[in-house]
């Protein structure tokens, strides 16, 4: 083999290795899904280019050329993630998706159409896909250069300049093979490759460090895939049908393993995750009923002692009344978790400050830390008809976010302010904390269920004031950055007829 095809079975070895290993990870990390996305797509045609170099089998260009196209969608959804703007800027990629899939499905009618197959290996099509790649390599670049601008981690700044030059390589080495209309001697996915797997392993780009067995499952597989299929192509190159065959199955082998390991580790963390959740829900319900159960009790066994003692329990009424007012409380509390999940409302007329003031002292009271708190609060509030029991479960898991998320202190600021609308006032509580804040690929994942990014979250925090808000008609917007704060502000819409 000469060094080009050297070079390009290390790149297919390094491409089905990363990919591989990022595939391991994609229950946990939003970047994992993308990155072994292109990488796998790009182990593809790399693959074919290889293989059509050894055999001269005419079949492996058509391969190259429809697998090919859909790096170029799959990068770009890569960087949307990166840079957390996937669910704003999703009509582009369905627009990318739609051209590179174009070319993709002309060059594969090449084994059936003899006009595509023409197309497909012209200067017309190398010229209009390079063309294509040229502008995705625009786009992408500003969409990094913009959040490299606002980046402020140094980590995360040197994270989006090894994607950035990625980007810029892997496009400009393409463009120059595609407008020379023949592969150079450096693969233009090698150096891609290079600088994706520093900013991914070595600058820690997942959410969670890859496992060593995780890493040793992706070595064996590429030893496997890699030497087979190398193995096929030296040995059965005049049987091009048996070449074919044995590669397919190769592949197929391998894609089984990787579904098999995928499935077992998606399902071992679905696993854990549903104890998670069960744990913390029956955490929260123990210290919701633990007060009210208490007081019932103490009052019980006073009255008891005081029976046996032959004192009338109509002389402690006091006592009477706090089993009465206990009780309701249970019966409160039990319905409130009830109407949770399905969040259903009771509305009743509510004074907004007033509820914010009495979280706002229970949650003091409760965090045994000292934090500086700041209280803006518009005295103009109409009342609004909420749920008040939904509203204050929604208020009160954001006060705690806010303050789990100062772990060496800061400031709490809270705020009430009135929405002039078109139809009706609404009213917003604005929460404010100056911690550690989120990057922009966590905050684009706060509202996912099961996302956290907390040891012993559970993830659902966000999503059920999200749902408790929106149940209301009202709306919740988080922003956030990194190392400097987050702040959330819930949106109520004030109901006809109680405005002041």
């Amino acid at each position: 083999m000469d060094p080009g095809q050297w070079l390009t079975l290390v790149t297919c070895a390094g491409l089905l290795a990363v990919g591989i290993a990022a595939s391991l990870r994609m229950r946990t990390s939003s970047l994992a899904g993308p990155l072994a996305a292109v990488c796998l797509i790009s182990f593809c045609w790399n693959f074919a280019v290889l293989a059509h170099s050894l055999t001269n089998d005419w079949r492996w260009i058509y391969f190259d050329r429809a697998m090919s196209p859909w790096t170029v969608p799959a990068s770009l959804h890569f960087v949307l993630v990166f840079v957390g703007k996937r669910m704003r800027w999703r009509w582009l990629a369905a627009v990318e998706t739609v051209g590179f899939g174009a070319l993709s499905v002309i060059a594969a009618a090449g084994f059936v159409s003899r006009w595509a197959r023409l197309f497909a290996v012209s200067s017309a099509w190398d010229n209009t896909f390079a063309g294509l790649v040229l502008i995705n390599t625009v786009a992408c670049s500003a969409l990094l250069a913009r959040h490299l601008w606002t980046e402020r981690s140094a980590e995360e700044r040197m994270r989006t300049r090894l994607v950035i030059s990625a980007v810029i390589v892997g496009a400009l080495l393409a463009i120059v093979e595609l407008l020379l209309h023949n592969h150079i001697v450096m693969p233009s996915m090698l150096v891609t490759l290079i600088l994706l797997t520093i900013a991914a392993f070595r600058l820690r780009m997942f959410s969670n460090e890859l496992t060593t067995l995780a890493m040793l499952y992706g070595i064996s597989l590429l030893v496997i895939a890699g030497g087979s299929s190398f193995i096929v192509i030296r040995t059965l190159a005049p049987y091009r049908v048996l070449s074919w065959l044995a590669i397919l199955a190769i592949g197929a082998s391998c894609l089984a393993l990787m579904i098999q390991a995928a499935r077992a580790a998606l399902e071992q963390r679905a696993r854990v995750e549903r104890l998670a959740i069960l744990g913390k829900f029956s955490e929260q319900m123990a210290h919701d009923l633990k007060n009210p159960l208490a007081a019932l009790k103490g009052a019980a066994q006073f009255l008891a002692v005081e029976s046996k003692r032959g004192v009338s329990i109509a002389e402690h009424s006091m006592f009477l009344d706090l089993l009465i007012t206990e009780s309701e409380h249970l019966s409160r509390l039990i319905d409130k978790y009830s109407r949770l999940g399905s969040v259903q409302l009771s509305r009743v007329p509510v004074e907004i400050n007033d509820l914010v003031k009495r979280l706002l002292q229970v949650h003091s009271v409760a965090n045994n830390r000292v934090l500086a708190t700041k209280l803006d609060l518009d005295d103009s509030l109409p009342m609004c008809s909420i749920d008040e029991d939904l509203a204050e479960t929604a208020i009160e898991n954001l006060l705690r976010n806010a303050t789990e998320a100062m772990r060496d202190g800061g400031t709490l600021v809270v705020r009430t302010s009135v929405l002039d609308g078109e139809d009706e006032p609404s009213v917003a509580i604005t929460i404010e904390d100056s911690g550690c804040g989120m990057d922009a690929r966590e905050l684009d994942q706060a509202f996912n269920e099961f996302f956290t990014t907390k040891p012993t979250g559970s993830g659902l925090g966000l999503p059920m004031v999200k749902r408790v808000v929106e149940a209301h008609g009202g709306s919740v917007k988080i922003s956030s950055t990194l190392g400097v704060g987050t702040k959330v502000r819930v949106v109520f819409p004030v109901s006809p007829g109680l405005s002041t």
